[in-house]
């Protein structure tokens, strides 16, 4: 008697709201600005060294929740996850180059 190795698929999981999957984009972009809060009130209080070093374990620890917690949420939650976290870093970068744009075309004298 021959046995089949054939399972039928999982039955697919119904997608996340977009309330949801906006909800984890704003999660996202909450915790990255709190964490970085912390951390700036870390350097300017205490130490510049500590600040440093809290940075980067809490960049460490970021990525190791996100790879656990990620394969527990839907692929969409996940990216906007991801996004909303990456939004704060962008803006960021994009103000320091629009003020060394201004600065650099500036008629001012230092």
């Amino acid at each position: 008697m021959q046995t089949t190795t054939w399972k039928p698929p999982a039955p697919p999981q119904p997608r996340p709201s977009w309330a949801r999957v906006i909800g984890w984009y704003f999660a996202g972009a909450g915790a990255t600005v709190a964490t970085w809060m912390c951390v700036a009130g870390v350097t300017v209080e205490i130490s510049p060294t500590l600040g440093r070093a809290l940075g980067l374990l809490s960049f460490i620890g970021g990525v190791i929740v996100l790879a656990k917690q990620g394969g527990r949420l839907p692929h969409r939650c996940v990216v906007a996850l991801v996004l909303g976290v990456i939004t704060p870093f962008v803006l960021a970068v994009a103000f320091i180059i629009a003020l060394a744009w201004a600065f650099a075309h500036s008629s001012w004298t230092f």
